[in-house]
């Protein structure tokens, strides 16, 4: 599955979470960290549908290489700006401690971004559009010019 430079074949891999643990965390040894991280990225995704959000995840880093002990996950949530706006505060904090890069990584071993995706026709679509496009190539390459897994 892994190329001879240790990393995914490049383009999305639309896995489900059950894909993601057999391919990321069961075909390692024992005494690799990733059941820790996986365990704390099923514990952050648990906390989004807890306060009914709708999101897509893009994972990155050397959790998707063949790194037996990576630090961390990294990873984007991409949530439509609208379901934002409708938590009330309690649900922002929650939503907060999981896309909060340093927070997220002592909490969940993620270190998470969110991105708010508006449609089209919104005010704010191009920066919406050129942000997605920022994540797209932080996500997309790894260096030098070695396409990822996201």
């Amino acid at each position: 599955m892994f190329d001879e430079n240790g990393n995914l074949p490049p383009g999305f891999h639309d896995w489900s979470l059950s894909e993601i643990k057999e391919n990321l965390v069961k075909n390692f040894s024992s005494d690799s960290n990733r059941g820790k991280l996986f365990s704390g990225y099923c514990r952050l995704r648990d906390e989004m549908i807890s306060i009914d959000l709708q999101f897509e995840h893009w994972i990155d880093g050397s959790f998707c290489t063949q790194k037996i002990k990576p630090n961390d996950i990294d990873m984007l949530s991409i949530i439509p700006a609208e379901n934002i706006e409708k938590l009330n505060s309690t649900e922002k904090n929650k939503l907060v401690s999981c896309v909060n890069g340093p927070i997220s990584k002592e909490q969940y071993c993620c270190d998470s971004y969110m991105l708010a995706a508006v449609p089209e026709n919104h005010p704010n679509y191009q920066l919406f559009h050129k942000m997605h496009m920022y994540w797209y190539g932080e996500f997309g390459l790894d260096r030098p010019a070695l396409s990822r897994y996201y």
